[in-house]
């Protein structure tokens, strides 16, 4: 009987052992996602991540999956997942809904186009993995973050713009991009409303510009380009460079980014 017993406790632990591991294969697809799976201490649970998530130095081994708005049905789902977190710009539409209706558990995070949409996806992420308590100390440090910020920005809009180097050349970060969501966050109207045009030399110097911040490194640009730009700070318009990883930072780093930037473009070093 005493054997029979041991027989039953040691199948119920190894079924436990199995759910347990089961439950711990994520994929994370967006890195606002994936940087907030590990400041929640989930990055030993993440078995693939999208190719932007990889390229952060420290998720660079992470299984990479493709490119998030092409992702491959049949290649995530060969990993086995028991949950996949998708940010708000995952696709093809079609590819997600296959996802939703394989049976493994889903999450489509909201849209980061607010501040509280940003805290809420904090908390949904911390939700389903079974840390709301760390989920939410991540939230009131970013709030500490955000009205540090606050505090900086002018009562009233600065015209501005996003631009993006890309192929040797600027292109515009219009109304319903990532750039614009920070321009909004830092009271900066962007005068730019469609996305992908490129932006000539010629325009650029007629700009009614006051801030413009650039996803790209400064020693990246042509010397035409550095010639333009420093006859625009001569004429009072403020030059940012911004890592273009920084965009995506709409996750648990969201305020230190904020907080960041406010501090370069408002002269509070």
């Amino acid at each position: 009987m005493r054997y029979l017993t041991f027989i039953f406790v040691s199948i119920c632990l190894l079924q436990s052992f199995f759910v347990v591991a089961s439950e711990n294969r994520i994929i994370s697809i967006g890195p606002s996602v994936t940087t907030t799976l590990s400041d929640l201490d989930e990055l030993n649970t993440v078995i693939g991540v999208d190719l932007e998530s990889q390229m952060l130095p420290k998720f660079h081994k992470l299984k990479n999956i493709g490119y998030k708005r092409m992702l491959n049905l049949e290649g995530v789902l060969s990993m086995n997942p028991t949950l996949i977190i998708f940010d708000a710009d995952s696709g093809p539409a079609q590819t997600i809904q296959q996802f939703k209706e394989s049976g493994i558990k889903t999450i489509t995070l909201n849209r980061p186009d607010t501040i509280n949409n940003i805290l809420r996806n904090i908390n949904t992420i911390g939700k389903e993995t079974g840390k709301s308590q760390l989920a939410e100390k991540l939230v009131y440090s970013n709030k500490l973050d955000i009205k540090k910020a606050q505090k900086l920005l002018p009562h009233h809009e600065i015209p501005g713009m996003f631009l993006m180097f890309r192929n040797d050349t600027l292109v515009t970060l219009g109304s319903n991009s990532l750039g614009n969501n920070w321009l909004k966050y830092l009271n900066i109207k962007n005068l730019n409303k469609v996305s992908n045009t490129k932006v000539n030399k010629e325009s650029l110097l007629k700009t009614q510009a006051k801030i413009i911040l650039i996803a790209s490194e400064e020693k990246k640009m042509s010397d035409s380009y550095k010639k333009i730009f420093n006859l625009l700070k001569k004429n009072g318009t403020k030059i940012i460079f911004v890592p273009v990883l920084d965009i995506e930072k709409s996750g648990s780093s969201f305020g230190q980014t904020y907080y960041k930037l406010s501090k370069v473009i408002y002269g509070i070093n």
